[in-house]
This record gives structure tokens, sequence and C-alpha cells, in this order.
């Protein structure tokens, strides 16, 4: 009879133990002593990566030192970039990091971006710059110095073409020419 009820008090107390592991804490999550990172799925050295649209188009190509492929994005790492319109470089760039969305195509650029324009040698650079692929177009809410010939302007916001032929700078704008104010 004792032995039984060590055997029962046994069992209560591994389905006990069970509950508790299984147990769901505020939230829905688990109870865990370490917070889970989200592990790369793939580490690559040496990247040549192109995006294609719908048309069977490169919209933008990326040449990186290296790289991470996560489940919802990927991260490239010293990367320089060309971006395309039905298939012809509009312009080229560099930045210490590019973060891809996986689901949306966006691109975040990070890291001392400086993008130049095969169409007129118009550069931009910001410390940070987004490109929305639903509406093709390069964005930023930081600091920005653009050049154009001569021509150099500040400011702080900005919305452009992939291309720099279109831009619209947001606030605090200054414009100057080199050497000199106006």
């Amino acid at each position: 009879m004792k032995k039984f009820l060590w055997i029962i008090i046994g069992v209560i107390g591994i389905i006990a133990i069970l509950l508790f592991l299984g147990y769901k804490g505020k939230g829905g999550k688990y109870f865990s002593s370490k917070e889970k990172k989200d592990l790369p799925l793939i580490r690559i050295e040496g990247i040549n990566f192109t995006e294609w649209n719908e048309k069977g188009e490169k919209v933008w190509t990326v040449r990186a030192e290296s790289g991470e492929e996560f489940k919802q994005k990927m991260i490239f790492n010293k990367v320089k970039i060309i971006f395309l319109e039905e298939n012809a470089p509009t312009s080229e760039g560099e930045a210490g990091r590019i973060i891809v969305d996986l689901r949306t195509s966006n691109l975040t650029m990070e890291e001392g971006i400086k993008i130049s324009s095969y169409l007129d040698g118009a550069e931009l650079s910001t410390p940070t710059l987004e490109w929305k692929a639903s509406e093709k177009k390069l964005l930023t809410e930081d600091k920005i110095t653009f050049k154009r010939g001569d021509l150099i302007t500040e400011g702080k916001g900005l919305i452009a073409d992939t291309n720099l032929s279109q831009v619209i700078i947001k606030s605090e704008i200054i414009t100057r020419l080199k050497g000199g104010k106006i």
C-alpha cells in the first residue's frame, strides 16, 4: 500500500513538473530563463544579389562583403548597390549595411549612404535611407546633402527617384554654390 502511494505521489510530481514546463505565461509566451534570439538561417561571404520585379526586370543589384538571411529579412554588410529601371542602371551607391524586408522588398540603408545618379552625376549623402518598393522612391527623415553640379543643398528629410532627377527636400533647406552662399 505504501509503495502504491509513493508511485501515485511520483506520477503526480512528474505531471506537475511537465505542466509547469509547458505553462504559458502572460502574453502566450513560455517561461524561459533566456530570451530567444533571432538566429540567422544562413551566413554568406562575397554576395551578389539581384531583386527582380513581376515583369522579370532587374530592380536593384547588391554586392556585399557579407550577409545573413533571417526568417523575414536579409542583412548585407559593406554594400555597393545599383538601382535599375527597365533593366537600365539609374544610380549606384554604397552603405555600411542594407536590410531587406523579405515581405515587402523594402530596403533600409544605414551607415554612410552615398548615392550617385547615372543621369547627371547628382550625389546624395545621408546617414540612413529607405527604398520603398511599392513607390520606387528613396526616403529619409534624416539630414541630407544633395549636390548637382555647383549647387549644394542641405536639409532634413527627402523623397526622391532613384535617378535623383526629382528630389523633394522636406525642411531646413540651405542651398549654396560651391565656394559661396546664395
